[in-house]
């Protein structure tokens, strides 16, 4: 392997493993679970929220989703959490972008407990564009040195 090859390899592994979920997550506002949804669906509108989360005994248990809201109390709405709505906040960008190409949201384990949120609309923070140039440098670094060798 050349200098140039250890190079590129050394700078894609140090920035791979530069950037995680920690970088774009966001707080998840959470409710108690006898909260009544009037209280909720208020809130939500309020801070343009499309879910929250919400606490029983002081724990978040899962989540609700404004589309799904009715009348009543919130703990008839909660949806529990699934593997494949739940990353860490030490998650790469790599498994972000794959989740969130499934689902809207992802939920961030924050020491130990689910306390952030990804969506969407969090792919066009300043993190993730720098990111996605430093991975198109990287391609542009591995083209020059393919190209160089021939």
């Amino acid at each position: 392997m050349s200098d140039q090859q250890l190079y590129i390899a050394r700078f894609t592994r140090i920035f791979l493993d530069s950037f995680s979920a920690r970088d774009i997550v966001e707080p998840l506002i959470s409710i108690d679970n006898d909260k009544a949804t009037s209280y909720a669906i208020d809130l939500m509108n309020k801070r343009d929220f499309d879910a929250i989360g919400i606490r029983d005994k002081g724990e978040i248990i899962g989540y609700i989703l404004r589309d799904d809201l009715g009348s009543g109390i919130c703990k008839s709405y909660v949806r529990k959490y699934n593997e494949t709505d739940l990353v860490s906040d030490s998650g790469s960008f790599l498994t972000v972008i794959d989740l969130l190409n499934e689902q809207q949201r992802i939920f961030v384990h924050i020491f130990g407990q689910v306390n952030g949120i990804i969506t969407q609309d969090d792919l066009q923070k300043p993190p993730l564009r720098m990111w996605l140039f430093g991975i198109i440098t990287i391609i542009e670094m591995n083209f020059t040195n393919t190209i160089r060798e021939y």
